[in-house]
């Protein structure tokens, strides 16, 4: 695990079912001193999250078969946790129900493409 701007040794599992987000959002954090587990599914996601913690989930929102709500809600009810330190990206959401949830208070969500800068603030506030 790598430390997070001094802070304590961090790891971050990325979903995003768009190959090319995952490496090139994956490299730009490793850059900001992270540890980063990528998946291209929610459904992965979740089997790694029944294996192991992280420090912080970062998962597009929008993604075939199981999304990205799918995985907070799995989360909340298996793993509360891990779904605590949830952190959302979105293109922009396609469906009421997609808007609803970006735009609940309990949910950490930024708009794509991100400023890598933005969830790696929030992720060094999870590990201090």
């Amino acid at each position: 695990m790598a430390a997070v701007d001094g802070a304590s040794a961090a790891i971050m599992l990325l979903v995003d079912d768009d190959p090319m987000v995952l490496r090139t959002l994956g490299r730009a954090l490793q850059r900001r001193g992270l540890t980063v587990e990528a998946v291209g599914s929610a459904n992965e996601a979740l089997a790694r999250c029944r294996q192991r913690s992280y420090d912080a989930i970062v998962s597009d929102l929008m993604m075939p078969g199981m999304t990205g709500m799918d995985l907070e809600a799995a989360l909340a009810r298996e793993r509360p946790h891990l779904r605590d330190c949830l952190i959302i990206l979105t293109g922009g959401a396609v469906t009421p129900d997609a808007a609803a949830f970006t735009e609940r208070s309990d949910v950490r969500s930024f708009m794509k493409p991100v400023d890598v800068g933005a969830p790696v603030a929030t992720v060094t506030g999870f590990v201090r």
